[in-house]
């Protein structure tokens, strides 16, 4: 008979036995090395968040330092326009300069709205990008038993505090980044208004020195301009008489016989007269007469032939003639008075603006009591100092009135110079002309009596030659029956002499 199955030792008495207890063992040892593996994967975890938060900082500090540095490039430029307004030679030139400033202002604040708005999105891709590893490794990793993972309650619980932890850092250092972002922003934009506020405060002096500077060279090339234009006028009037002098010489050369008339005749006295009153007149612009010459103008009534007779060819009327000098000196002389009346306008202008009549009109303080009466400086000492000190362009505009003028006048000096030395040569060419016509004019009354010498016989012949035509005919008949009743005589008859 079978004996019955007995319990295995301590069943009975609730005492587990040496197997249960190994098995017990192992799953306590394998629940151990399990949590410990969570503990360091969550360490691993929270280790490298640590870490790409750091990386994160550093990416955005680096990208915040580049653009801070772009940014800092794009204000010294604009700065730097300042400096440009140095190289503007107009008023017009200096408008294209502030407006090339207002308009580099507007965009750098562009760029920098757009660099601000791609940094802010670098920091929050960059901090999402840690959310989103918490967030992952607690969608692949913290799963309890409920949901088919191996983490407890309490784990999950401590795991989800620390991943909070680092949440709440990476808010925290995400807020103050976009804060500093913002406040670049708002700090470059303060520094690109004072910078353009320091160009366009700077632009009112430089155009009250350009504004001074390009009417002083209007007035003194207005000067240069008239000087130009008649020594322009000299030279023609000197190479109009060359021209007739070369007509008169080629009127004088010998002609051949049966070519001189009337017309030459016409010409020969027609140029003379004209050279007369050319040279008169030449020599009145150059000042070379020191009274009016009296001469009878030339009657040309001879040379009619029919209509009403010309006028006679005489000397210009005196007042007509202005003197060459005395036109250059008198735009000097307007110049000079132009260019003074500017300069004393400006440096009165420029003291009134200086600080030292700032702090004139500036009331006094009242603990202080009224401030002594500043003593009366001379004329220009104020101005120097002030223009010593603020003007744009020192090369241009001296330091004083005085300065100014003396720069003026070394121009009108140039001019009057140039004036001199063309009062010279022309002096001088205007005598050899004299000698060269006075030379052609002994060669005159010859050639035209000549010619008209010649012409009036011709026109005797002529009118012999309309008287006879009509009794050539009867003439001939009479001479060929004179031969033939000459010629029918007895020879004793024919001649009786013999």
């Amino acid at each position: 008979m079978a004996q019955p199955a007995t319990a295995p030792e301590g069943a009975k008495s609730g005492v587990p036995g040496p197997r249960a207890g190994r098995v017990e063992e192992e799953v306590r040892q394998a629940r151990s090395v399990e949590l410990i593996a969570q503990k360091r994967l969550l360490d691993l975890h929270m280790r490298s968040q640590s870490k790409a938060l750091g990386v994160q900082q550093q990416q955005v500090a680096a990208a915040m330092a580049a653009a801070g540095e772009a940014t800092q490039q794009w204000l010294a430029k604009l700065r730097g326009m300042e400096q440009l307004l140095y190289s503007a030679q107009s008023a017009q030139f200096l408008d294209i300069r502030r407006r090339e400033a207002e308009a580099f202002k507007d965009k750098l604040g562009r760029d920098v709205t757009a660099q601000t708005a791609k940094l802010a999105e670098a920091v929050s891709a960059a901090s999402q990008k840690v959310l989103d590893a918490n967030t992952k490794y607690a969608a692949d990793q913290l799963k309890g038993f409920e949901q088919g993972g191996r983490y407890a309650d309490a784990t999950i619980q401590q795991a989800q505090q620390q991943m909070q932890q680092v949440e709440a850092a990476v808010v925290a250092v995400r807020q103050q980044q976009l804060g500093s972002v913002e406040a670049a922003k708002t700090d470059a934009e303060a520094k690109a208004t004072e910078a353009l506020e320091a160009v366009l405060a700077a632009v009112p002096r430089h155009r009250q020195d350009l504004v001074l500077i390009e009417a002083l060279d209007k007035a003194l090339d207005r000067a240069t301009k008239t000087a130009t234009k008649q020594f322009g006028t000299s030279m023609a009037a000197a190479g109009a008489i060359s021209e007739h002098i070369a007509a008169l010489q080629q009127l004088l050369q010998p002609k051949a016989e049966g070519t001189a008339g009337l017309a030459l005749c016409e010409q020969v006295v027609g140029r003379s007269a004209a050279l007369r009153a050319a040279l008169y007149q030449r020599a009145q612009a150059l000042q070379l007469l020191r009274a009016p010459l009296a001469c009878e103008p030339v009657d040309m009534s001879l040379f009619t032939t029919g209509g009403a007779p010309p006028r006679p060819v005489g000397l210009p009327d005196p007042g007509a003639c202005v003197a060459v000098s005395a036109q250059i000196e008198a735009a000097v002389k307007a110049c000079e008075d132009e260019t003074s009346k500017l300069g004393q306008d400006y440096y009165t202008a420029l003291a009134a603006s200086s600080p030292a009549a700032a702090a004139a009109k500036r009331p006094p303080s009242p603990s202080k009591g009224p401030a002594p009466a500043a003593a009366k400086s001379k004329p220009g000492t104020d101005d120097a100092a002030a223009a010593e000190s603020v003007s744009t362009r020192p090369k241009r505009i001296p330091a004083s009135l005085a300065g100014m003028q003396e720069v003026n006048s070394k121009t009108l000096q140039e001019v009057q110079q140039q004036l001199q030395a063309h009062l010279t040569a022309a002096q001088r060419e205007l005598r050899a002309q004299v000698v060269t016509v006075y030379r052609l004019l002994e060669q005159v009354p010859a050639v035209a009596i000549t010619a008209f010498t010649q012409h009036e016989v011709t026109q005797s012949a002529a009118a012999r030659q309309a008287i006879a035509d009509p009794f050539e005919q009867r003439q001939q008949q009479l001479l060929q029956q004179f031969d033939a009743h000459r010629r029918a005589l007895h020879p004793s008859m024919a001649q009786p002499s013999r």
